[in-house]
């Protein structure tokens, strides 16, 4: 993986992230630890994709600058799929998948990432839900 490539920058921020849920959970400030393992989890998943898939962050245009978020541009469809924030349907993600590659990726994944809902619900207060 290269220094300053996205993917290396992606499992950087994971394991940054890890570490402060780790530490905001031994302090019992649950929801803040919840969302930074949240956080660590999309970064974890967009560093895989980046590097064991066709997912890009090239530019989407000749002479453009590089894309802000992975996306990955269907061959066939020509359709653009961007990989923003969690949840996103982990079927998605295992049609990516595809060679020696694909029974890691598609194990480290294990089942639908995110499925417990938006970021929107994990920020509200618990009295409030």
């Amino acid at each position: 993986m290269q220094v300053n490539s996205e993917q290396h920058h992606f499992a950087h921020a994971a394991a940054r992230h890890y570490k402060d849920a780790v530490f905001l959970m031994d302090a019992a400030r649950l929801p803040n630890a919840d969302h930074h393992f949240g956080v660590a989890v999309e970064c974890a998943l967009k560093s895989l994709l980046l590097r064991f898939t066709a997912v890009t962050m090239d530019p989407e245009k000749p002479g453009g600058k590089r894309s802000n978020r992975p996306y990955f541009k269907d061959p066939k469809t020509g359709k653009t799929r961007y990989y923003s924030h969690l949840p996103w349907v982990a079927t998605d993600i295992a049609l990516l998948t595809h060679g020696r590659t694909a029974s890691p990726l598609t194990t480290a994944l294990g089942g639908e990432p995110g499925r417990r809902g938006s970021v929107t619900a994990r920020l509200r207060h618990p009295a409030d839900q």
